[in-house]
């Protein structure tokens, strides 16, 4: 739900590109995911967050995601430093990031820096042993009202459900 798909070339087809004017409550893209097997002992979340253009720590740009209702803050981004090894936890999950590059121009406005983080996130079973399901949603949080100075975008989305052996 919510979701709009963008293409460049330095970049893939991916959900996006979210910005000021079109984040927020009731515009942030969602999506339910089911039938994960419900005695799995956790699920292993992986995405690729892309951080596209002029992000600003001072301007408290950030990015999180939310599963059912439970938010993880990635942290604030910022198109000068690379946010690679950041970790967190939170509501029971945890997150690792990896930057699949330093911060460089990979597309739309070449005046800005981009960065391509892959995104873990570990979910205990305590999130979809009843149903099997889960709500997924992304956001971003910028204050640049303009498509081409800010925004962000997800690609590469997958869950794997883990077994402890």
């Amino acid at each position: 739900h919510n979701g709009r798909v963008e293409y460049d070339r330095g970049f893939t087809r991916f959900l996006g590109r979210y910005w000021k004017n079109n984040s927020g409550p009731g515009k942030d893209p969602f999506k339910y995911y089911n039938n994960f097997p419900r005695d799995a002992d956790y699920l292993l979340l992986e995405f690729d967050f892309y951080e596209i253009d002029s992000w600003d720590t001072s301007h408290r740009d950030y990015a999180c995601v939310v599963v059912d209702g439970k938010l993880i803050d990635l942290g604030r981004f910022d198109t000068h430093q690379n946010e690679n090894g950041r970790t967190g936890s939170r509501h029971g999950m945890t997150f690792r990031i990896q930057s699949r590059n330093t911060p460089r121009n990979i597309g739309f406005n070449s005046i800005w820096k981009d960065q391509i983080h892959h995104v873990f996130v570990t979910i205990p079973r305590s999130y979809y042993q009843h149903d099997g399901r889960l709500k997924l949603m992304f956001q971003v949080r910028l204050n640049e009202p303009d498509l081409n100075n800010e925004s962000g975008g997800w690609d590469n989305i997958k869950f794997t459900a883990k077994y402890n052996c």
